[in-house]
Protein backbone atom coordinates (compact mmCIF):
# COMPACT_ATOMS: atom_id res chain seq x y z
CA UNK A 1 0.00 0.00 0.00
CA UNK A 2 1.14 3.32 -1.38
CA UNK A 3 1.32 6.66 1.11
CA UNK A 4 -1.13 7.72 -1.07
CA UNK A 5 -3.39 5.13 -0.47
CA UNK A 6 -2.84 5.10 3.64
CA UNK A 7 -5.94 6.43 5.39
CA UNK A 8 -5.58 8.41 8.60
CA UNK A 9 -6.65 6.70 11.92
CA UNK A 10 -7.28 9.48 14.87
CA UNK A 11 -6.86 7.99 18.77
CA UNK A 12 -8.16 10.26 21.72
CA UNK A 13 -7.10 9.07 24.88
CA UNK A 14 -6.06 11.20 27.83
CA UNK A 15 -3.51 8.63 29.27
CA UNK A 16 -0.17 8.18 27.07
CA UNK A 17 -0.25 4.64 27.99
CA UNK A 18 -3.10 3.69 26.59
CA UNK A 19 -2.21 5.39 22.66
CA UNK A 20 1.25 4.17 23.26
CA UNK A 21 -0.89 0.45 23.18
CA UNK A 22 -3.59 1.35 20.69
CA UNK A 23 -0.72 2.67 18.72
CA UNK A 24 1.04 -1.12 18.61
CA UNK A 25 -2.08 -2.98 18.37
CA UNK A 26 -3.04 -0.98 15.24
CA UNK A 27 0.21 -0.29 13.42
CA UNK A 28 0.00 -4.07 11.64
CA UNK A 29 -3.01 -2.62 9.99
CA UNK A 30 -0.46 0.00 7.67
CA UNK A 31 -2.77 3.22 7.98
CA UNK A 32 -1.71 6.84 9.30
CA UNK A 33 -2.18 6.34 13.20
CA UNK A 34 -2.64 10.21 14.78
CA UNK A 35 -2.44 10.74 18.89
CA UNK A 36 -4.87 13.07 20.53
CA UNK A 37 -4.53 13.13 24.53
CA UNK A 38 -7.46 15.15 24.93
CA UNK A 39 -10.99 16.27 23.31
CA UNK A 40 -9.55 19.58 22.14
CA UNK A 41 -6.52 17.88 20.78
CA UNK A 42 -8.49 15.78 18.81
CA UNK A 43 -10.97 18.92 17.42
CA UNK A 44 -7.73 19.83 15.98
CA UNK A 45 -6.67 17.74 14.38
CA UNK A 46 -10.27 16.35 13.30
CA UNK A 47 -10.42 20.32 11.37
CA UNK A 48 -6.41 19.65 9.47
CA UNK A 49 -7.22 16.07 8.45
CA UNK A 50 -9.83 13.73 6.63
CA UNK A 51 -9.82 11.45 8.94
CA UNK A 52 -11.36 7.82 8.08
CA UNK A 53 -11.28 6.31 11.89
CA UNK A 54 -11.92 8.10 15.56
CA UNK A 55 -11.02 5.82 18.82
CA UNK A 56 -12.46 7.62 21.75
CA UNK A 57 -11.89 6.51 25.39
CA UNK A 58 -15.46 7.56 26.74
CA UNK A 59 -14.15 8.19 30.07
CA UNK A 60 -11.80 11.60 29.73
CA UNK A 61 -11.61 14.54 31.99
CA UNK A 62 -12.09 17.41 30.61
CA UNK A 63 -14.70 16.24 27.84
CA UNK A 64 -16.11 12.97 28.07
CA UNK A 65 -16.23 10.68 24.94
CA UNK A 66 -20.06 11.13 24.13
CA UNK A 67 -19.76 14.67 24.49
CA UNK A 68 -16.83 14.99 22.05
CA UNK A 69 -19.02 12.49 19.49
CA UNK A 70 -21.61 15.05 19.77
CA UNK A 71 -19.68 18.06 18.51
CA UNK A 72 -17.89 15.84 15.99
CA UNK A 73 -21.27 14.85 15.03
CA UNK A 74 -22.37 18.35 14.82
CA UNK A 75 -19.71 19.42 12.18
CA UNK A 76 -20.77 18.89 8.55
CA UNK A 77 -17.29 17.54 7.59
CA UNK A 78 -17.57 14.48 10.12
CA UNK A 79 -21.23 13.32 10.23
CA UNK A 80 -20.22 10.00 8.46
CA UNK A 81 -16.80 9.19 9.94
CA UNK A 82 -16.47 6.21 11.87
CA UNK A 83 -16.17 6.44 15.69
CA UNK A 84 -15.52 4.02 18.13
CA UNK A 85 -15.71 3.92 21.81
CA UNK A 86 -13.08 2.24 23.85
CA UNK A 87 -14.18 1.85 27.75
CA UNK A 88 -13.59 0.23 30.93
CA UNK A 89 -16.33 1.03 33.35
CA UNK A 90 -19.30 2.83 30.95
CA UNK A 91 -20.25 -1.05 29.30
CA UNK A 92 -23.71 -1.31 30.22
CA UNK A 93 -26.49 -1.18 27.78
CA UNK A 94 -27.52 1.97 28.46
CA UNK A 95 -24.17 3.24 27.73
CA UNK A 96 -23.74 1.14 24.48
CA UNK A 97 -27.10 2.90 23.40
CA UNK A 98 -26.08 6.08 24.28
CA UNK A 99 -23.24 5.58 22.30
CA UNK A 100 -24.67 4.37 19.04
CA UNK A 101 -27.62 7.13 19.29
CA UNK A 102 -24.68 9.48 19.81
CA UNK A 103 -23.70 7.70 15.85
CA UNK A 104 -20.83 5.48 17.20
CA UNK A 105 -19.97 2.16 14.65
CA UNK A 106 -19.12 0.56 17.14
CA UNK A 107 -18.12 -0.10 21.06
CA UNK A 108 -15.10 -2.15 22.13
CA UNK A 109 -14.98 -2.95 26.24
CA UNK A 110 -11.35 -3.18 28.14
CA UNK A 111 -9.44 -4.98 28.11
CA UNK A 112 -8.97 -4.90 24.38
CA UNK A 113 -8.30 -7.65 22.51
CA UNK A 114 -5.74 -6.38 19.32
CA UNK A 115 -7.10 -8.78 16.78
CA UNK A 116 -10.86 -7.66 17.35
CA UNK A 117 -9.73 -4.20 17.25
CA UNK A 118 -7.16 -4.48 14.03
CA UNK A 119 -10.13 -6.15 12.26
CA UNK A 120 -12.73 -3.54 13.24
CA UNK A 121 -10.91 -0.92 12.17
CA UNK A 122 -9.47 -2.28 9.03
CA UNK A 123 -12.79 -2.96 8.11
CA UNK A 124 -14.38 0.84 8.69
CA UNK A 125 -10.53 2.04 7.18
CA UNK A 126 -11.08 0.07 4.10
CA UNK A 127 -14.70 1.28 3.97
CA UNK A 128 -13.71 4.55 3.86
CA UNK A 129 -11.45 4.23 1.63
CA UNK A 130 -13.32 2.73 -1.29
CA UNK A 131 -16.29 5.22 -0.65
CA UNK A 132 -13.06 8.00 -1.56
CA UNK A 133 -12.40 5.54 -4.85
CA UNK A 134 -15.84 5.73 -5.84
CA UNK A 135 -16.18 9.26 -4.96
CA UNK A 136 -13.40 10.32 -7.58
CA UNK A 137 -14.69 7.67 -10.31
CA UNK A 138 -17.83 9.29 -9.97
CA UNK A 139 -16.58 12.97 -9.98
CA UNK A 140 -14.73 11.38 -13.37
CA UNK A 141 -17.32 9.92 -14.68
CA UNK A 142 -19.55 13.29 -14.20
CA UNK A 143 -16.76 15.36 -15.89
CA UNK A 144 -16.85 12.19 -19.02
CA UNK A 145 -20.71 12.70 -19.05
CA UNK A 146 -20.23 16.42 -19.40
CA UNK A 147 -17.76 16.13 -22.07
CA UNK A 148 -19.54 13.52 -23.98
CA UNK A 149 -22.93 16.20 -23.65
CA UNK A 150 -20.78 19.06 -25.16
CA UNK A 151 -20.01 16.73 -28.03
CA UNK A 152 -23.48 15.29 -28.59
CA UNK A 153 -24.36 18.78 -28.22
CA UNK A 154 -21.63 20.24 -30.93
CA UNK A 155 -22.52 17.36 -33.26
CA UNK A 156 -26.35 17.90 -33.22
CA UNK A 157 -25.42 21.22 -34.18
CA UNK A 158 -23.57 20.74 -37.39
CA UNK A 159 -26.56 18.53 -38.00
CA UNK A 160 -29.21 21.01 -38.23
CA UNK A 161 -27.06 23.02 -39.96
CA UNK A 162 -26.51 20.01 -42.38
CA UNK A 163 -29.95 19.90 -42.68
CA UNK A 164 -30.92 23.34 -42.71
CA UNK A 165 -28.34 23.82 -46.10
CA UNK A 166 -30.00 20.59 -47.56
CA UNK A 167 -33.25 21.91 -47.35
CA UNK A 168 -32.37 25.08 -48.72
CA UNK A 169 -30.49 23.05 -51.40
CA UNK A 170 -33.09 20.86 -51.75
CA UNK A 171 -36.21 24.07 -51.97
CA UNK A 172 -33.32 25.56 -54.40
CA UNK A 173 -33.09 21.93 -56.87
CA UNK A 174 -36.74 22.49 -56.28
CA UNK A 175 -37.26 25.51 -58.23
CA UNK A 176 -35.25 25.02 -60.81
CA UNK A 177 -37.38 22.19 -61.50
CA UNK A 178 -40.46 23.83 -61.25
CA UNK A 179 -39.06 27.09 -63.58
CA UNK A 180 -37.38 24.21 -66.07
CA UNK A 181 -41.17 22.71 -66.14
CA UNK A 182 -42.72 26.64 -67.13
CA UNK A 183 -40.42 26.67 -69.92
CA UNK A 184 -40.96 22.85 -70.89
CA UNK A 185 -44.66 24.10 -70.99
CA UNK A 186 -43.88 27.07 -73.10
CA UNK A 187 -42.01 25.56 -75.24
CA UNK A 188 -44.54 22.96 -75.90
CA UNK A 189 -47.42 25.34 -76.41
CA UNK A 190 -44.93 27.75 -78.68
CA UNK A 191 -44.05 24.67 -80.32
CA UNK A 192 -47.74 23.88 -80.81
CA UNK A 193 -48.94 27.06 -82.01
CA UNK A 194 -45.83 27.81 -84.22
CA UNK A 195 -45.96 24.27 -86.20
CA UNK A 196 -49.70 25.40 -86.92
CA UNK A 197 -49.06 28.72 -87.97
CA UNK A 198 -45.75 27.70 -89.69
CA UNK A 199 -48.63 25.43 -92.37
CA UNK A 200 -50.78 28.86 -92.94
CA UNK A 201 -47.30 30.46 -93.83
CA UNK A 202 -46.59 27.55 -96.14
CA UNK A 203 -50.15 27.89 -97.53
CA UNK A 204 -49.90 31.45 -97.95
CA UNK A 205 -46.54 32.02 -99.55
CA UNK A 206 -47.60 28.87 -102.04
CA UNK A 207 -50.64 31.17 -103.18
CA UNK A 208 -48.35 34.34 -103.26
CA UNK A 209 -45.81 32.78 -105.62
CA UNK A 210 -48.44 31.06 -107.91
CA UNK A 211 -50.75 34.66 -107.80
CA UNK A 212 -46.90 36.39 -108.82
CA UNK A 213 -46.88 33.98 -111.96
CA UNK A 214 -50.40 34.61 -113.30
CA UNK A 215 -49.51 38.90 -112.79
CA UNK A 216 -46.72 39.51 -114.53
CA UNK A 217 -47.97 42.33 -116.35
CA UNK A 218 -48.61 44.11 -113.43
CA UNK A 219 -45.69 45.40 -112.26
CA UNK A 220 -47.30 47.50 -109.16
CA UNK A 221 -49.24 44.35 -108.20
CA UNK A 222 -46.04 42.11 -108.39
CA UNK A 223 -44.39 44.56 -105.92
CA UNK A 224 -47.48 44.31 -103.55
CA UNK A 225 -46.71 40.40 -103.32
CA UNK A 226 -42.85 40.71 -103.08
CA UNK A 227 -43.54 42.97 -100.03
CA UNK A 228 -45.97 39.99 -98.78
CA UNK A 229 -43.87 37.19 -99.61
CA UNK A 230 -40.94 38.73 -97.85
CA UNK A 231 -43.42 39.76 -94.52
CA UNK A 232 -44.69 35.78 -95.22
CA UNK A 233 -40.69 34.91 -95.28
CA UNK A 234 -40.10 36.29 -91.61
CA UNK A 235 -42.61 35.05 -90.55
CA UNK A 236 -41.53 31.93 -91.32
CA UNK A 237 -38.42 32.58 -89.50
CA UNK A 238 -39.94 33.61 -86.69
CA UNK A 239 -41.66 30.47 -86.70
CA UNK A 240 -38.91 28.51 -87.16
CA UNK A 241 -37.21 30.37 -83.78
CA UNK A 242 -40.31 29.05 -81.86
CA UNK A 243 -39.62 25.61 -83.49
CA UNK A 244 -36.69 25.79 -82.30
CA UNK A 245 -37.21 27.07 -78.34
CA UNK A 246 -39.92 24.38 -78.54
CA UNK A 247 -36.93 21.93 -79.07
CA UNK A 248 -38.38 20.17 -82.19
CA UNK A 249 -36.04 21.41 -84.78
CA UNK A 250 -33.01 19.57 -85.61
CA UNK A 251 -30.19 21.37 -85.04
CA UNK A 252 -28.57 22.77 -88.40
CA UNK A 253 -25.07 24.19 -87.47
CA UNK A 254 -24.28 26.57 -90.81
CA UNK A 255 -21.55 29.39 -90.87
CA UNK A 256 -23.24 32.96 -90.27
CA UNK A 257 -22.71 36.46 -89.96
CA UNK A 258 -23.11 37.01 -86.53
CA UNK A 259 -23.80 40.88 -86.63
CA UNK A 260 -26.61 40.07 -89.33
CA UNK A 261 -27.93 37.21 -87.66
CA UNK A 262 -28.23 39.07 -84.19
CA UNK A 263 -29.68 42.37 -85.83
CA UNK A 264 -32.67 39.95 -87.21
CA UNK A 265 -33.43 39.39 -84.12
CA UNK A 266 -34.08 42.95 -82.51
CA UNK A 267 -37.20 43.12 -83.93
CA UNK A 268 -38.67 39.90 -81.89
CA UNK A 269 -36.28 40.90 -79.30
CA UNK A 270 -37.87 44.39 -78.38
CA UNK A 271 -41.64 43.16 -78.88
CA UNK A 272 -40.65 40.19 -76.00
CA UNK A 273 -38.36 42.15 -73.63
CA UNK A 274 -41.32 45.17 -73.60
CA UNK A 275 -41.11 49.04 -74.36
CA UNK A 276 -39.01 49.45 -71.23
CA UNK A 277 -36.12 47.85 -72.27
CA UNK A 278 -33.91 49.78 -75.45
CA UNK A 279 -32.33 46.82 -77.23
CA UNK A 280 -29.06 48.62 -79.40
CA UNK A 281 -26.33 47.05 -80.79
CA UNK A 282 -22.74 47.10 -81.10
CA UNK A 283 -20.57 45.17 -83.39
CA UNK A 284 -16.90 45.39 -84.39
CA UNK A 285 -16.40 45.06 -88.42
CA UNK A 286 -14.44 42.56 -89.97
CA UNK A 287 -16.43 40.02 -87.30
CA UNK A 288 -15.17 36.67 -88.98
CA UNK A 289 -18.23 34.17 -89.83
CA UNK A 290 -19.20 31.87 -87.05
CA UNK A 291 -20.50 28.23 -87.48
CA UNK A 292 -23.78 27.82 -85.18
CA UNK A 293 -27.48 26.96 -86.24
CA UNK A 294 -29.37 30.10 -86.09
CA UNK A 295 -32.53 29.41 -84.53
CA UNK A 296 -30.95 27.92 -81.65
CA UNK A 297 -28.55 30.97 -81.33
CA UNK A 298 -31.89 33.31 -81.49
CA UNK A 299 -33.54 30.96 -78.80
CA UNK A 300 -30.37 31.61 -76.62
CA UNK A 301 -29.78 35.17 -77.69
CA UNK A 302 -33.66 35.03 -75.91
CA UNK A 303 -32.83 33.10 -73.00
CA UNK A 304 -29.68 35.52 -72.24
CA UNK A 305 -31.99 39.06 -72.75
CA UNK A 306 -34.70 37.54 -70.50
CA UNK A 307 -32.00 37.03 -67.75
CA UNK A 308 -30.42 39.86 -68.32
CA UNK A 309 -33.43 42.02 -67.69
CA UNK A 310 -34.57 39.91 -64.83
CA UNK A 311 -31.58 41.01 -62.81
CA UNK A 312 -30.74 44.61 -64.42
CA UNK A 313 -31.07 47.29 -61.81
CA UNK A 314 -32.18 50.75 -62.76
CA UNK A 315 -30.64 53.13 -64.82
CA UNK A 316 -28.97 52.19 -68.81
CA UNK A 317 -27.17 49.07 -69.74
CA UNK A 318 -25.58 48.13 -72.59
CA UNK A 319 -23.91 44.38 -73.56
CA UNK A 320 -21.16 44.51 -76.11
CA UNK A 321 -19.80 41.91 -78.48
CA UNK A 322 -16.73 41.53 -79.92
CA UNK A 323 -13.63 39.38 -80.54
CA UNK A 324 -11.48 39.04 -76.89
CA UNK A 325 -8.26 40.06 -76.62
CA UNK A 326 -6.48 38.14 -73.40
CA UNK A 327 -3.98 40.24 -73.13
CA UNK A 328 -6.44 43.06 -72.13
CA UNK A 329 -7.04 43.88 -68.62
CA UNK A 330 -10.72 44.12 -67.56
CA UNK A 331 -11.72 42.36 -71.05
CA UNK A 332 -14.05 39.90 -71.14
CA UNK A 333 -14.78 37.10 -73.32
CA UNK A 334 -17.58 37.18 -75.53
Amino acid sequence: MTDQDKVDILLVDDQPAKLLSYEAILDQVGENLIKAGSATEALEQLLKRNVAVILIDVCMPDLDGFQLATMIREHPRFQKTAIIFVSAIQVTDLDLLRGYQLGAVDYVPVPVIPELLRAKVKVFAELYRKTRQLERLNAELENRVAERTAELAQANAELELRVEQRTREREEALAQVHEMQKLESLGQLTGGVAHDFNNLLMAVLGNLELAKKYLTDQPRVVRLIDGAIQGAERGATLTKRMLAFARRQELRPEAVDIAKLVDSMIEMLRHSLGPTIHVATDFEKGLAPIRVDPNQHAWVGHRVAGRARSRAVAGPRRYRTGRADPDEPGRERP
